[in-house]
């Protein structure tokens, strides 16, 4: 197998940044361009050297910039790396002025020790675009969509109307039913029947004599002044001998001779009235039906009258107007009706009108107009009208009844109204929908569409469908070149297919024109001067091979321009109307729309698996959730997290995991979804028992993005750095180790465990005895179970001789000991009976540790951790923070030892010096009163030499007790027990005092002394005879110090509630370093064992002392070669 060359990551990354599309900018902490690679120059319209340099927000828009930098400030602030990848929309600034939108994502990483952030900078303008454009058709598809809903009601409405009719219909075919039912039924109530009748019913036999007579009957015989009550059985002509010889009796005998009804109207003029009589023959006789028809009468003059007025207001409209009688028979025909079908009068009347109806719709017609008829109801129908040109045209005639006063039917109405127009708006209208139906189809088609060929396919079978074109392509326009490239074809011939996969965009040709003028181009003839071989003479070989007559090429735009253009050929000329051309453009603009969305899918599904390949290679988890909290998205990190396999997590939802009830990093995706704004969060994580860093962000679908981070590591560091600094706290809180110890104890529960011991080494044991501890501290939570603790303890003590069974023993050699799991195993190899098991299983211990106190390479004891009901097991982490702790604790039990043994040393030196000084001043005094004695002569006379030697001896025994009683008074200070007064005190008094007692020695040494005095009225808080103590020590000192001839100088100052005296000298000064050494007993500058000094190094030390124990200070200021001042500050008296 050939072995393949290491890769070389930066070239690999170089080649990357250098042919990617995007812009890749890489700027610093000021946000300066320090890399672009060539996209970006584009993007920009600036060279990469005149790039470098610029700040990014510079080449932003002024209402972007303030935006970039807060952004930059608070993101170094928080001082957070890893900048998650979310994409920005902004805009940048063009070289020659315009704004170009863009989407921005930014990264990090770290080159030589700086940090550098990458900005991927895309160029979002086409998206927009076609974003822009896709509202606009959803605009578009919505009011078309509304106008179908309407037509989709108004055909509802007609649907709900037609059942009404029908369900009246059918009530009517029942009522007749029931009707003739009841008729069979009341043929035996005849005579109530007639009786009940408003007309008068008379029933004569062959005699002529009347056999019934009904009342309304009575009624007219009385008005004629005849007693009704007493006609039958009387001959009709003797009753009413007045009708013979009137109509009334021929007719009757007409009736009677033909035996046929006869029914005619008669004015009667004894009664003035107006009656229909209807004599009907029968084998019995003849019966009569006469009816008041006086009103009728009345009603038909005004019918004539308003007959003549509808005639002349029928002639004024524009329609077509008729009146017909009850049964058909059409008597009159308007103005206009004449001249629309060119007629005459004598050819329409009657039911000539049939002459002008077209033959196939005539039938229907008549069908029709004899139903109305025969039901006396209104009639409606659109029929077509042949006119005087000879053309039909169609009419939406309706026809009305005009009814007397009972109902019935006396004249017909009818209008034809021209609806010519309406019927082609109707067609437009239906032709528009069918249209419509087909875009939304065709819609509905492009959205499943995935590539621009499959777009090329849609959008060409569909115009071939809806317009018969012979052939159809689409052609793109390939980016960056000037040339065409066909990605769709249909009917094409084999020998323009090749010349038509590629050709240049300036070709004379339509599709060439129509991308290059970005406008459409209908050419409808092949011949004349605007077809096809005038417009594009060089093609004349291409129509004439394909034998096309008409072509179209419509644009596909996006922007200014056109992506590319999509071109039909036809066999037939064509008219290319408006609506054509509107469906042309409507087309081309769906498919154009497609593209966009086909393009940016694309781009989108490779940013999409661009980020997906980054986030799979992020150390972070990652998921997208929906807005119901579903997995969308699980990247392998967060699957190995949840501990479950990513195809079982993109089944479930986030809230459905187990122990995900009251999971803060499910409260997070909720939170950011309810909110729409980020949200970041460390918290403890139940679903996955670790804790985590949560960063939440909205995302558009309304789901959430998460990237998170298991900081359980961190987490704990964190609480244990913590915890170490309270322990820390309180093993410097009290002196008494002791009840250190019990504090850090109850402290370490619950943080270490449920079970705290500390136990230390006995000191008092001999070396040859068993080590033996002694329980110091017992800490739980419950006194039942630490009373049963100490039981244990008691009964079962650790054999420390044991290390190879016993944790303590163990302990005791150095090393730690962890036991993460007592199990039964462990306690079985422990136990030594059944009562020892008995009180471990109450107990219920879980987990220990046992961790030696060691210090200075000494072990001190043990401090056992135990847990039992938290169930927690204890690891390397939880070991390595007890032996932390361990150790502090150990530190400070050394140190309050060795501070003990301290103070009981330092008490000795006291109670030692305290001694001696007395033991030493007896015989002192003793030689001090001899001295005297021999110096008033009561020991005889003295040679000089004699003299000059007890003077010596003097000057050496005064040494001796100032030494002795600096040693008593540092012994007493120390020991807290020398008394110090705090009284008013005036400073001169002081001053005057001490000038006193130095003057002989300043003078026999030859120093220049002077004191300035203070105020009369300034006091001091404080021991007049320690204040002459400090200052005589002070001037002594500053006298050793300083050659004779030199100068030593007393002065005061006052500084708000003190006082300050300073003693100033001109001698040899004392090192920096040493400024604070000479107040520490026993310390002198100079001193050596070849120059020693006068004095044991006492007296500043005491002096530091008295001036504290007064509530003041002192401290000394000192340039070598120049001299020393010191100052002692005391309160001021009020």
């Amino acid at each position: 197998m050939t072995e393949l060359p290491p890769l070389d990551s930066r070239a690999l990354y170089r080649v990357l940044a250098e042919s990617a599309t995007d812009a890749i900018v890489a700027i610093d902490d000021r946000s300066l361009v320090l890399s672009v690679n060539p996209a970006g120059e584009g993007l920009f319209g600036y060279p990469a050297d005149e790039l470098i340099g610029k700040s990014l927000s510079a080449l932003m828009p002024e209402r972007f910039r303030a935006g970039h930098r807060a952004g930059m400030t608070r993101y170094l602030a928080t001082g957070r790396r890893n900048i998650p990848w979310q994409a920005v929309r902004v805009a940048i600034l063009h070289r020659e002025g315009h704004e170009v939108p863009v989407e921005i994502s930014f990264g990090e990483f770290e080159s030589g020790g700086r940090h550098i952030f990458s900005a991927i900078i895309r160029d979002i303008t086409d998206r927009i675009t076609a974003e822009a454009a896709l509202e606009a058709n959803a605009d578009q598809l919505q009011t078309q969509a509304t106008e179908l809903e309407q037509q989709v009601e108004e055909a509802q409405v007609i649907g709900e109307e037609l059942e009404q009719t029908n369900t009246e219909l059918h009530q009517s075919n029942v009522a007749l039913d029931v009707a003739r039912r009841e008729a069979e039924e009341g043929a035996a109530r005849v005579r109530e029947v007639l009786e009940s009748l408003d007309d008068a019913v008379s029933v004569f036999d062959h005699e002529w004599r009347w056999t019934f007579v009904n009342g309304s009957a009575k009624e007219v015989l009385r008005s004629m002044g005849k007693d009704a009550d007493g006609v039958l059985g009387k001959v009709l002509w003797d009753v009413l001998p007045e009708l013979a010889g009137t109509l009334f009796d021929s007719e009757t005998r007409r009736a009677v001779e033909t035996n046929s009804p006869v029914t005619y109207e008669e004015h009667l003029s004894t009664l003035d009235r107006w009656f229909e009589n209807r004599i009907v023959p029968s084998p019995r006789g003849v019966t009569t039906f006469s009816r008041d028809v006086t009103a009728a009468h009345h009603a038909a003059d005004v019918l004539r009258t308003r007959e003549q007025e509808y005639r002349a207001l029928a002639n004024s409209i524009p329609t077509l107007a008729w009146m017909a009688q009850p049964d058909g028979w059409i008597f009159w025909y308007n103005d206009r009706w004449y001249e629309y079908t060119g007629t005459m009068p004598v050819d329409m009347e009657g039911w000539g009108w049939q002459s002008v109806h077209h033959p196939d719709t005539l039938p229907q017609v008549l069908e029709e107009w004899v139903r109305s008829i025969e039901l006396g109801a209104p009639f409606q129908m659109t029929f077509p009208l042949r006119g005087a040109d000879g053309d039909f045209r169609p009419f939406l005639t309706r026809v009305f009844p005009l009814r007397d006063e009972r109902g019935g039917v006396v004249r017909w109405f009818g209008t034809n109204t021209d609806v010519s127009l309406e019927h082609a708006a109707r067609e437009a209208a239906e032709e528009s929908a069918r249209r419509t139906r087909r875009l939304q189809k065709l819609t509905s088609q492009l959205a499943r569409a995935r590539s621009v060929e499959d777009v090329a396919s849609v959008v060409i079978g569909e115009a071939a469908q809806s317009t018969g074109a012979a052939t159809g392509m689409l052609a793109m326009r390939v980016e960056g070149t000037d040339e065409v490239m066909m990605v769709g074809e249909s009917g094409l011939p084999e020998t323009l297919k090749q010349d038509y996969q590629r050709f240049p965009v300036d070709r004379d040709s339509p599709t060439a024109e129509c991308i290059r003028t970005a406008s459409p181009v209908f050419i409808g003839t092949r011949d004349g001067p605007d077809g096809l071989l005038e417009r594009y003479p060089g093609l004349r070989q291409v129509w004439d091979t394909v034998g096309r007559s008409a072509v179209a090429s419509i644009p596909l735009l996006a922007g200014d321009g056109a992506l590319g253009a999509m071109s039909f050929t036809f066999n037939e000329p064509q008219p290319f109307d408006e609506d054509d051309r509107d469906f042309f453009v409507t087309l081309a603009a769906q498919g154009a729309q497609a593209i966009l969305r086909v393009e940016a899918f694309e781009s989108e599904r490779r940013e999409r698996k661009r980020s997906e390949s980054i986030v799979e290679s992020i150390t972070d988890g990652f998921v997208a959730v929906a807005a119901d909290l579903s997995f969308t998205y699980v990247n392998a990190r967060a699957a190995s997290m949840f501990g479950l396999p990513r195809e079982e997590l993109l089944a479930r939802a986030l809230d459905t995991l187990p122990r995900a009830e009251n999971s803060p990093f499910v409260q997070v995706l909720r939170d950011v979804i309810a909110r729409r704004a980020p949200i970041h969060l460390e918290a403890y994580g139940t679903i996955m028992g670790r804790w985590l860093e949560v960063r939440g962000y909205p995302v558009e679908d309304g789901g959430a993005i998460a990237f998170f981070q298991d900081i359980t590591d961190r987490r704990r560091q964190q609480e244990a750095s913590a915890f170490l600094a309270e322990a820390s706290r309180l093993l410097g809180s009290s002196p008494d180790y002791h009840a250190t110890l019990r504090n850090l104890a109850r402290a370490a529960i619950p943080r270490l465990g449920d079970w705290c011991a500390v136990d230390l080494l006995d000191e008092q044991a001999t070396a040859d005895a068993p080590p033996r501890l002694q329980r110091v501290a017992l800490v739980h939570d419950d006194p039942r179970k630490i009373a049963l603790g100490e039981e244990y303890a008691s009964l079962y003590p650790p054999d420390l001789t044991d290390e190879q069974n016993s944790a303590s023993a163990q302990a005791l050699t150095g090393r730690s000991v962890l036991i993460p799991d007592i199990s039964a195993d462990v306690i079985a190899a422990r136990v030594r009976d059944e009562r020892q098991r008995s009180m471990l299983d109450a107990l219920g211990l879980v987990s220990a540790m046992v961790v030696p106190l060691s210090a200075a390479g000494r072990v001190l004891g043990t401090i056992t951790f135990c847990t039992g009901e938290s169930r927690r097991h204890y690891d390397d982490a939880d070991l390595a923070l007890a032996e932390n702790l361990a150790g502090r604790a150990a530190t400070v039990v050394e140190h309050a030892r060795l501070l003990e043994r301290a103070e009981a040393a330092n008490a000795a030196k006291s109670e030692f010096l305290r001694t001696v000084s007395h033991e030493l001043r007896q015989p002192l005094n003793a030689i001090g009163g001899l001295l005297q004695l021999w110096e008033l002569g009561l020991r005889g006379d003295f040679s000089e030499q004699q003299h000059q030697d007890l003077q010596r001896i003097k000057r050496n025994q005064q040494q001796l007790s100032s030494l002795i009683e600096d040693l008593l008074s540092f012994a007493r200070l120390e020991a807290g027990k020398l008394e110090v007064e705090r009284a008013p005190v005036v400073v001169n008094e002081v001053l005057d005092g001490l000038s006193a007692a130095m003057s002989l020695e300043l003078e026999t040494k030859g120093v220049v002394y002077k004191c300035t005095l203070a105020d009369p009225e300034l006091k001091v808080l404080g021991d007049s005879d320690r204040l002459h103590q400090v200052l005589v020590n002070l001037v002594t000192n500053a006298m050793k110090a300083t050659e004779s001839g030199g100068r030593i100088d007393i002065s005061c100052t006052t500084d708000g509630g003190s006082v300050g005296i300073h003693v100033r000298d001109s001698g040899m000064g004392i090192p920096v370093d040493m400024l604070e050494a000479i107040f520490t007993p026993f310390v002198q500058v100079g001193r050596a064992l070849n120059h020693p000094r006068e004095g044991a190094g006492l007296g500043l030390a005491i002096s530091r002392g008295l001036a504290e124990a007064m509530g003041g200070t002192l401290t000394a200021t000192s340039i070598l070669g120049e001299g020393s001042t010191f100052t002692l500050s005391v309160p001021r008296a009020r």
